[in-house]
């Protein structure tokens, strides 16, 4: 039994000797988020701990950390803003998605009933579930809206595949259409293409309606 705690101390101190990023394995993802005005960067770290996948987000405005299972089906996404006095906690618990927010020094506390729905706050990880499954075409979804905190019902559908060109590479994408449910599919859209080889976002294009401009989010990686 000595010999065995003693075996079990010593794998413990090689792996602190070798770092957090060495027991947890970390895989780094950037895009190039742009508009008419503005380019910027978004860094994605994706950790693989063993009962859970921990996605970092970074940008200049705000920094997103959310905690999903191994098949990426979201468990939890905080959001703590750079500039402005603004932060969330979102959890979901079964079909119970409790907010807590912090807005301009005020306090906000909300429930939404979300039955079994897949919840999605990033279209570039959150999707992956659907995604990777071959037989669903179409789904419905819920996300949390981070400007007013309302509850939006949204789709995803699955169009054709395309043969697309970004930042000097060629890939094989699955085209997806994305809309509020309802009537409300009038105010906002967005296509998305997904790398079919991994899941993985290639490319994003939002438009937010009548007098904004595009935004498009691209991969900067090469395979």
């Amino acid at each position: 039994m000595f010999f065995r705690q003693v075996i079990i101390v010593c794998i413990i101190a090689f792996y602190l000797f070798l770092g957090y990023d060495s027991l947890f394995p970390q895989k780094t993802y950037v895009y190039e988020e742009i508009t008419k005005e503005n380019h910027n960067q978004i860094t994605y770290t994706v950790e693989n701990h063993p009962k859970a996948i921990i996605v970092k987000c970074k940008t200049k405005d705000h920094v997103i950390t959310s905690e999903t299972t191994n098949d990426f089906l979201l468990k939890s996404c905080a959001l703590k803003s750079k500039k402005e006095d603004f932060s969330y906690q979102l959890q979901r618990d079964h079909n119970i998605l409790s907010l807590e927010a912090f807005i301009n020094g005020k306090f906000v506390k909300k429930q939404y009933c979300v039955n079994n729905d897949l919840w999605v706050q990033d279209f570039t990880f959150d999707l992956k579930p659907f995604i990777m499954n071959a037989n669903e075409k179409k789904i419905h979804f819920f996300a949390i809206n981070p400007q007013n905190l309302s509850l939006d019902k949204m789709i995803a559908k699955k169009e054709n595949v395309e043969k697309i060109h970004v930042n000097g590479q060629d890939f094989d994408a699955q085209k997806v259409y994305l809309s509020y449910a309802g009537l409300k599919s009038m105010l906002w859209h967005a296509t998305a293409w997904f790398d079919t080889a991994n899941s993985k976002l290639i490319m994003y294009k939002c438009d937010d309606g009548p007098n904004s401009p595009i935004l498009t989010q691209i991969t900067l990686q090469k395979n």
